[in-house]
């Protein structure tokens, strides 16, 4: 299920390739577009991880998605040591394309998860619904497991050129190839691009939770089901299922 905001050109989000920044949708997205990519760092609590040994981490991602964001992403990684299994909080009108997609790079090289949504102002401990929209809905991607934070959306859109590059086709074709490719590398089915292109530049797409799970957009901490086919005298005409929460699933035969 998909729902359409019309005319972007009225509530102004746009996602520029080359550097630009979107403008922010009215009631929407919490941050200024004059405001690049942040990142807010939250530890864990000492004593529980002396309790439970979770050392993850959780980090706040808001804002516009600058070009320098995922080389700041990664130097506080780098700086902090922070851990393999640790969260990424994120809500962004979107940003800069490329950007998106590294930063989505820089989540899953550092096996981080994601979840769309951004600290909650009244609780320091607590997180709230958020919004992640165009190249935000990449790198969103990159989270090893991907989730939907209630009362949370995500909307895709169309890339286009804020300025006229003089060979616009031709380039058009490279960067959707690119972000064909960057979905599947994230395991995710790329029909998603379908829905990106769905509607033109100055629509928004908000895509329903359901149709995002079918599309292995969010997969809620489970991987898509692997088979495979073995055989042994033991198992002969016998098959077995494992569900998907396992994984892998195996058949044996024959």
């Amino acid at each position: 299920m998909r729902r359409k905001i019309c005319s972007l050109t009225i509530i102004g989000l746009f996602c520029s390739l080359f550097g630009g920044v979107p403008t922010v949708p009215s009631g929407l997205a919490a941050e200024s577009n004059s405001e690049a990519m942040k990142f807010d760092l939250r530890p864990p609590d000492r004593l529980a991880e002396a309790v439970t040994g979770d050392s993850a981490w959780t980090i706040y991602a808001t804002g516009t998605i600058d070009n320098g964001a995922p080389d700041r992403l990664q130097g506080l990684i780098k700086k902090h040591n922070i851990p393999a299994g640790s969260t990424v909080e994120i809500s962004s009108p979107g940003g800069n394309l490329m950007a998106g997609m590294k930063l989505g790079q820089v989540f899953r090289a550092s096996g981080f998860d994601t979840e769309v949504g951004q600290s909650d102002p009244t609780d320091k401990n607590a997180s709230r619904s958020g919004q992640c929209f165009s190249s935000c809905t990449l790198a969103f991607l990159g989270g090893r497991w991907r989730f939907l934070r209630s009362g949370s959306i995500y909307g895709v859109h169309r890339f286009y050129f804020a300025k006229s590059t003089g060979r616009d086709s031709d380039v058009a074709q490279m960067i959707s190839a690119a972000i064909i490719q960057y979905i599947r590398d994230m395991g995710v089915d790329p029909e998603l691009f379908s829905e990106m292109t769905a509607v033109g530049k100055d629509d928004i797409t908000l895509i329903h939770e359901k149709e995002l799970i079918r599309l292995n957009v969010v997969n809620n901490g489970q991987s898509p089901t692997v088979w495979s086919v073995e055989s042994d005298d033991l198992t002969l005409g016998r098959y077995d299922r494992c569900e998907p929460s396992c994984g892998k699933g195996t058949v044996r035969r024959a």
